[in-house]
């Protein structure tokens, strides 16, 4: 009974001290004046905390609204300014004083400024001091005398412990170093370009945003992050033992196994899947360890978010201006001619505030319009480009746009009257226009899938007058009727000229091809894959429906392993020559057969020059061989995947432009290729230009007259004037700087030999801040001749052997020579089989014998030309670029296809066996019907 009174007063007695300890505490903190400091409650300014600042941050006047709290929208946390938090966590380390205490709160450095009237700090206060002696004991209480207490340096977790930040003034990322930190001056802001919108597992970078002249979206700063505790070792120890435990039990866990009554069969393949799910977890296992190891690289090297960037900055940007609420402004704009007084197709591009461009269907490019747009655009700076093909004037501004406001735009774009070409004949064509992505090009057309009215409204404003659209022809071709779609080009042409454009046949070992103006393109086959169809088939299809037959993509597409990427796939490919096991590279797509298309016709009607150096070599080539191959622009734009054509071409058309003066200029030659300024080039004496044939006597001084234009782009201007005679420049004039026009060049000539004559102009464009950038022009040639100019001939095979039966007997037969416009030619072959015949190599034999399936053979046949064609696509003997400019190619091609030898089998026809023959049956009797008397009987 006693005992247990005593015990209750002693609690009571503890609780009582407890309370007046407590009492007492407080009533000490406010005395010394402490203030409890919350994250929403800035602490007050003291002494403390102005020395903490740098010498040059100004003090924030009383009343100064700018240093009063912002009301707090209800919903939100409670927070201050970002600098107004830093300004406060940089006053949370401690700092060490001359006796070494360490203050670990704002409420302690009040203390420790008043520590000569408080009086020695005692055990349990935050500044006191620990000491930690030699055994590892933790001397919380007072020190040992028994033994002198030994400082250790501040650990992580320790009031004492110092904590710093990093350069990006980061607050979640805390960093704690040892010590204390001194004040850092404030850090410019990076520049906007220079850091990643988003970042995997962070918002929007707000620091370096570009906030140009709109409000920034407010966005509340983050908490500060308090440093870690300090970790227990008996629990990091308890928690890597039961680890270790756990894996080691799951290593002893059995294997699961299947029944005893499983059958082989399903044992074998759920071995199989087992090893097959291993497999996979070590691929996910190894890349997960990639990954963190290129993180972990990442984030030594100091760029944190280089390889995570999931967004561009535009996006972010956008997103940024869009969700801050801001009313948009509109643009209302008009595009008019100021000749003509009339609106204008025009190609548009602003940039607003949230750094994307307004209305665009796809991005950096603008959008197209009739002359007339109405554009709701984000507030801000605004950025405004407007242009009507490359020979108008393009018009450039900055404006700026608030909240709510509307602007109304009337811009002129002049064009001077020497750059109409159109009233002096000449017409801009762009043959090859995709309207589709094409294979290997990334879709970014956004909304509704574009059609034929888009296409030609982009070429009307860009400044084209023909255009050649290739249309969707994968499996909506056989459901394409080809009148209606040559109705629907009409329709939608709005004054311009559309022509369907073929895009092939394509052969990934023979070249690529495209045909412009057919009339029909069902039986024209698209891709082809065999070594032994080559595009001349295609080609002849295409010239016979009327179309312009076009050899393209003179530098080729990709390049493979054939022995990873072709032979696995066909093997008949290495057995007969073509590959070799030791071929590494294969050129796919690139011009093999156009040495054979040349010589054996030429096939093609025109080349796709694209003004590389490659290109170029090739077709000075073919014109000294005797080739009169002109050349068009490749073009090679396409709406889908907002790319630009790569050349134009610029025909001479007399009276009303059509489809058939189009396309006879382009095989003519009457056309010049541009991929920036204009050329034109005529004989003052006869009026000729480029495609004509003039005779060389030697008694006439030609004069050529040049007449060449820069595009009306910022800071563009011509540079050189080149007369090329037969490959070679022979007269070249450098333009005046800022020079934009050359309205009459004189260059004399005088020739005694055949010859052709090209004229290049060049043109630069210097951008402030840019290197500079040429482009070109060509006129296809002019021709002189002699009176015994050599005409190069179509080559011819002689083909050599013995007809022979299945069995390898010899048999007598016959053979038809087929030629391109000739009647069919036969000869009988005798009873010995021993045959010889020569033909074009445009043509085809037709062997035949009694009994036995007729045989067809044609020059690409040639087992040496398939050889030759895995020469130049391996390049075994040099780049197929440097090969196919030498005439010695040319040469090559004829010497083996004059000379082939082949024994031709011939197979007994097979003739469909007869149906069986079903056993006759024995007729059925029939049963007469019963009298009606007994169908009634019971």
């Amino acid at each position: 009974m006693a005992a247990g009174s005593f015990f209750r007063w002693g609690c009571r007695l503890f609780l009582l001290a407890a309370l007046a300890a407590a009492c007492g505490h407080a009533l000490a903190h406010e005395e010394a004046g402490g203030t409890l400091v919350s994250v929403s409650t800035p602490a007050p300014p003291g002494p403390k905390n102005d020395a903490a600042k740098p010498a040059d941050a100004p003090a924030s006047p009383a009343g100064d609204p700018a240093a009063a709290p912002e009301p707090v929208k209800a919903g939100e946390a409670s927070q201050p300014p970002a600098a107004e938090v830093v300004e406060i966590v940089e006053t949370l380390p401690a700092k060490a004083n001359a006796s070494g205490w360490g203050v670990g709160s704002v409420a302690g450095q009040q203390k420790a400024r008043d520590k000569d009237t408080r009086g020695t700090p005692k055990p349990g206060d935050p500044e006191w001091v620990r000491t930690f002696p030699d055994d590892g004991d933790d001397a919380g209480a007072e020190p040992r005398a028994s033994k002198p207490a030994k400082r250790h340096a501040p650990r992580r977790g320790d009031p004492e412990f110092g904590r710093t930040w990093p350069e990006g003034g980061d607050l979640e990322r805390l960093v704690e170093a040892p010590g204390p930190r001194e004040p850092r001056a404030p850090r410019a802001a990076p520049a906007f370009e220079d850091r990643p919108r988003f970042v995997m597992g962070e918002g929007i970078d707000d620091e370096a945003a570009d906030l140009g002249n709109f409000q920034p979206l407010a966005v509340l700063p983050p908490d500060p992050v308090a440093p870690a505790p300090k970790p227990d070792p008996k629990a990091e120890a308890k928690k890597l033992a039961m680890a270790k435990k756990a894996k080691e039990k799951e290593k002893e866990k059995p294997a699961p196994t299947l029944p005893p009554d499983t059958p082989e069969a399903e044992k074998a393949l759920m071995e199989e899947r087992l090893a097959q799910i291993k497999e996979q977890q070590a691929v996910v296992a190894e890349e997960r360890a990639r990954l963190k190891e290129a993180e972990a690289k990442t984030q030594e090297e100091g760029d944190e978010g280089a390889t995570i960037t999931t967004h561009s900055r535009k996006a972010a940007q956008a997103i940024r201006t869009f969700s801050n609420g801001l009313a948009v402004a509109v643009i209302t704009g008009q595009v008019i001619d100021p000749e003509t007084r009339q609106a204008i197709p025009a190609r548009v591009k602003i940039v607003d505030g949230s750094d994307t461009a307004a209305g665009s269907a796809v991005p950096d490019l603008g959008f197209w319009c009739e002359g007339a747009f109405r554009v709701p655009v984000a507030p801000g700076k605004i950025h405004v480009e407007i242009r009507a093909g490359r020979f108008r004037r393009m018009l450039v501004k900055d404006i700026a746009a608030q909240p709510g406001e509307a602007i109304v735009l009337t811009e002129e774009l002049a064009r001077p009257a020497y750059l109409n070409f159109a009233r002096d004949g000449w017409y801009c064509a762009d043959l090859n226009y995709a309207l589709r992505a094409r294979r290997g090009e990334i879709p970014l057309w956004t909304g509704e899938v574009p059609q034929i009215a888009d296409a030609v409204l982009a070429a009307r404003a860009e400044g084209v007058e023909v255009l050649g659209l290739s249309m969707p022809w994968g499996r909506e071709l056989e459901n394409q009727d080809e009148a209606e779609t040559l109705a629907a080009f009409e329709r939608e042409s709005r004054g311009l000229l559309a022509l369907p454009a073929f895009p092939g046949p394509q052969h990934p070992f023979c070249g690529s091809g495209f045909g412009v103006g057919m009339q029909a393109w069902k039986e024209i086959p698209r891709h082809l894959s065999d070594p032994r169809s080559p595009l001349r088939d295609g080609f002849d299809e295409i010239r016979r429906t009327g179309g312009l037959a076009v050899f393209t993509e003179l530098g080729g597409r990709a390049s493979v392993d054939p022995r990873k990427s072709i032979t696995p796939l066909f093997p008949r490919l290495l057995r007969d020559g073509i590959f070799t096991p030791e071929d590494a590279t294969a050129l796919l797509y690139a011009p093999a057969e156009l040495p054979f298309d040349t010589i054996s016709g030429p096939a093609y009607d025109a080349l796709a020059f694209d003004g590389s150096e490659s290109a170029e070599a090739l077709w000075f080539m073919l014109l000294n061989e005797g080739y009169a191959i002109p050349v068009v622009g490749p073009g090679g734009g396409c709406l889908e995947s907002g790319t630009a054509p790569l050349g134009q071409t610029y025909v001479k058309v007399a009276g009303a432009l059509t489809r058939e003066k189009v396309l006879q200029a382009c095989r003519e030659g009457r056309s010049f290729v541009s991929f920036g300024p204009a050329v034109f080039a005529h004989l003052v004496e006869r009026d000729k230009g480029p495609g004509d044939r003039l005779p060389s006597d030697g008694r006439i001084v030609w004069h050529l007259k040049v007449r060449a234009y820069s595009s009306m782009q910022p800071g563009t201007s011509l540079q050189r004037v080149e007369l090329i005679r037969n490959g070679k420049v022979v007269q070249a004039e450098s333009c005046e700087t800022g020079m934009s026009a050359l309205n009459d060049l004189r260059l004399p000539i005088t020739e005694r030999a055949d010859a052709w004559y090209v004229v290049r102009v060049t043109e630069v464009t210097q951008a402030p801040g840019q290197p500079a950038q040429t482009r070109r022009a060509y006129t296809n040639p002019i021709y002189f001749d002699t009176p015994g100019r050599a005409v190069p001939r179509t080559a011819k095979v002689r083909m050599t052997g013995t007809l022979r039966l299945a069995g390898g007997t010899p048999t007598a037969g016959k053979l038809t020579v087929l030629e391109p416009g000739q009647e069919p030619r036969e000869t009988e072959v005798g009873p010995d089989g021993r045959y010889a015949v020569t033909y074009l190599s445009s043509g085809a034999v037709i062997f035949e014998a009694k009994g036995c399936e007729p045989v067809a053979r044609k020059a690409f046949d040639n087992p040496q030309a398939q050889k030759a064609l895995g020469v130049l696509l391996t390049e075994r003997e040099g780049k197929m670029r440097d090969l196919l400019a030498r005439p010695a190619t040319l040469g090559y091609w004829r010497m083996i296809l004059s000379d082939w030898q082949e024994d031709i089998t011939l197979n007994p026809i097979r003739l469909a066996p007869a149906p069986a023959r079903e056993p006759r049956r024995a007729p059925e009797e029939k049963s007469e019907p019963a009298p009606p008397e007994m169908l009634r009987r019971p």
